[in-house]
């Protein structure tokens, strides 16, 4: 139950189409009582990791002892991104880093981004690990997404067709209490005068149909988004571009506004995390 109300309370980095794809999916069951369903469907991972060797052709678990040196580790992150999946990212993450045959980290991404809870620390586990990150996209990389994806070293389009970008940030509100009262309960929230300002936010939509408190607190949580985002992709943050009002850019667009870095195939950009591995290597050799 407690991942069911999630949906319902958190902040979300994602498109308002996918949002209202995931609802009708779970209120007519929620509305039916099979709750068991709901959290059965909430719990499948839309993140996993595998280590691919040089030739892409099998994979191996990441803790594998039968795994070749210089092998890539991919997570896919796909679909939905929940808070519980971005704890499972930083896992990841943290297990590629420790074993010495995985030379560097491809994060393999489709997706309409997801819950804002975590990404930050997920972005920060990108930003500072010390093998090389790649992002491919093999489809859509929004919001939540892309906000990972500016942390890594390079971001790489599938086709033309790839989206990234919608780098913004939705609020959900939901009153239950006209539903409640209708069902005969007596619903209420009693706030002592001590704690005036707790659930400002909220309550200023309840009872004055007043969204501007809440607007205030997305737009702060937007701010950091775009910062970490410029710092990422080492432009600077202006608040009048596209990029940063929500855009969602394709292919040579997505290029062009620097959101990407060019074309490449599976194969390719596996090589291109290999290559990078090798030259960290060199750099340190030198440095030595």
């Amino acid at each position: 139950m407690n991942r069911i109300q999630l949906i319902f309370n958190e902040k979300w980095a994602m498109t308002e189409a996918a949002f209202r794809q995931l609802a009708s999916l779970i209120l007519p069951a929620i509305a039916a009582g099979r709750f068991a369903e709901v959290e059965s469907h909430l719990d499948d991972s839309s993140v996993c990791a595998y280590a691919l060797g040089l030739s892409l052709a099998d994979e191996w678990e990441l803790d594998d002892p039968a795994l070749p040196t210089d092998s890539v580790c991919v997570i896919e992150l796909t679909g939905t991104l929940y808070s519980w999946s971005t704890q499972r990212l930083i896992g990841h993450l943290a297990e590629a880093n420790a074993n010495p045959r995985i030379a560097g980290i491809l994060l393999y991404m489709n997706g309409p981004g997801g819950m804002i809870a975590g990404i930050d620390s997920a972005t920060a586990a990108i930003a500072s690990s010390p093998k090389p990150v790649v992002a491919y996209v093999a489809g859509s990389c929004q919001s939540a997404h892309y906000w990972l994806a500016s942390a890594t070293r390079k971001r790489l389009l599938s086709s033309p067709m790839s989206e990234v970008g919608s780098i913004g940030i939705v609020g959900v509100y939901c009153n239950e209490a006209g539903m409640l009262k209708q069902m005969g309960i007596d619903y209420r929230t009693i706030y002592p005068a001590t704690a005036d300002l707790k659930n400002r936010e909220t309550r200023e939509i309840e009872k004055h149909d007043n969204e501007e408190p809440y607007k205030q607190h997305l737009e702060k949580i937007h701010a950091l988004f775009c910062q970490q985002v410029a710092r990422g992709l080492g432009i600077a943050y202006d608040k009048e571009s596209p990029v940063f009002r929500g855009a969602t850019f394709m292919g040579d667009d997505a290029i062009a506004a620097g959101l990407a870095d060019g074309y490449s195939t599976l194969e390719d950009a596996a090589k291109t995390v290999l290559g990078m591995a090798t030259m960290d290597r060199f750099l340190m050799k030198n440095d030595e």
